[in-house]
């Protein structure tokens, strides 16, 4: 009798092992399949994550296309070809050997300081010592006395023949707006380096009232290089607006 109460037990101890091993696979077999879940989320939430990335990037570079698109469609710049001579839109930047019209110079000078004051206004640049005045074909520039505050006007459009009228006041202002406007322009470009870092190389250096070694000041005879550096100094024009159009403080 002892016996068979030896043999019901070690087969119940024999079973329960079987039963405990069972239970162990069973747990093993969900434990494999929980990490193997537990994998697919995570996989499935990183390449979320990842589409997440994507789409925020794609976002801004959009928005910011937008923005440049906007910016290239109010202020349309170019060179003509032939003549070399740069326009905004449609409006012809020097050219007086090409018998371009004062009217059509004028209004190009006050789309240019249109863009520029637009420019300064996206940075929130202050001008050092100038104040632009956009008004069409009769832009002005005040130079602001550093002491006493005091405006000096000097008016951005000019008239007749422009060396001989350059012996009157007006006209004088005109050159003085010129180069007034050039120190404007790189006083933003430098701006620009500053906050873009110093890999940027702007198209072309200002220094004084040169422009890519080109001075801005008409010289009798030299029609040509004053147009030049009319396209120079509407080239670096160009250069700050794309930047502006990007630019987020």
């Amino acid at each position: 009798m002892l016996d068979a109460q030896l043999n019901e037990l070690c087969g119940q101890i024999a079973h329960e092992s079987t039963t405990m091993q069972e239970a162990a696979a069973r747990k093993a077999e969900l434990s494999r399949a929980e990490n193997d879940e537990r994998a697919v989320v995570e996989r499935m939430a990183s390449a979320q994550w990842a589409l997440d990335d994507k789409y925020a990037r794609l976002a801004a570079q959009l928005t910011q296309l937008q923005r440049t698109n906007v910016y290239n469609d109010v202020f349309n710049i170019g060179v003509r070809q032939g003549d070399g001579v740069a326009s905004i839109n449609g409006f012809r930047l020097g050219g007086r050997a090409q018998n371009v019209e004062w009217a059509e110079i004028n209004t190009a000078w006050g789309q240019t300081l249109l863009l520029l004051h637009t420019v300064a206004r996206k940075l929130s640049y202050e001008f050092v010592g100038f104040r632009l005045i956009p008004m069409g074909a009769f832009s002005r520039i005040e130079r602001i006395d550093s002491e006493t505050g005091a405006a000096t006007v000097l008016e951005l459009f000019g008239s007749g023949d422009l060396y001989l009228s350059r012996l009157f006041p007006m006209h004088r202002r005109f050159d003085a707006a010129m180069v007034a406007f050039v120190e404007c322009l790189d006083q933003v470009m430098q701006f620009i380096v500053s906050v873009g870092g110093h890999r940027l190389r702007v198209p072309y250096a200002i220094e004084q009232d040169r422009v890519g070694g080109v001075s801005i000041r008409p010289q009798f005879g030299q029609d040509d290089v004053w147009t030049k550096a009319c396209r120079n100094t509407l080239m670096d024009a160009r250069w700050a607006l794309a930047f502006a159009s990007s630019y987020e403080p």
